[in-house]
């Protein structure tokens, strides 16, 4: 079966993100070409995830995470755009050329996470949005991989130090 009939049957109900700029600071510790990056990486996974699982509720929230934060990191781009407008429309876009296997990309968020928070020095801005950014691909990396202890025991000392993980900023930028 190809996989445009596929694409076919997969219903989706998806509002889609209005994002106009990025509530993560400009200040974390991360430069514009890697925030790119990793939303590229993000909206991949998001496509795969929700074709994968063919778009049930628990594939949708996980997607909504992932494409929020996206979007987020890097407002303009590309993969993030089209797949969320797409998604918008009721589509679930063809699966994407991706870097990353999801525990591969898991291992990769919780390795980056751990950078972010060793990085809280310097303004109380850039430490608490290294803190906050941390936070949230730790989350990310746990659900990306539910069987990688690391990412859970990390994910659960990040809610022990700094408390639980906040997603309802990134996901109100809706319609």
């Amino acid at each position: 079966m190809n996989s445009s009939l596929i694409a076919e049957q997969i219903k989706i109900e998806w509002q889609a993100f209005k994002i106009a700029r990025s509530k993560l600071p400009r200040s974390i510790g991360m430069i514009d070409p890697e925030r790119d990056e990793y939303a590229g990486n993000l909206a991949g996974a998001a496509v795969v995830h929700l074709r994968k699982h063919k778009a049930d509720h628990q594939s949708c929230d996980l997607a909504r995470r992932m494409l929020a934060l996206a979007l987020h990191l890097s407002p303009r781009n590309k993969k993030a755009l089209v797949a969320n407008a797409q998604l918008g429309r009721g589509i679930v876009p063809e699966p994407p050329e991706t870097d990353y296997r999801p525990q591969t990309l898991a291992r990769l968020l919780m390795t980056r996470a751990q950078q972010l928070e060793k990085q809280q020095e310097g303004t109380k801005e850039q430490g608490r949005g290294n803190v906050e950014l941390a936070g949230y691909l730790l989350s990310l990396a746990m659900d990306l991989d539910p069987k990688n202890e690391d990412a859970i025991y990390l994910s659960e000392l990040h809610r022990i130090n700094h408390g639980e993980v906040n997603w309802t900023q990134l996901l109100l930028d809706k319609q």
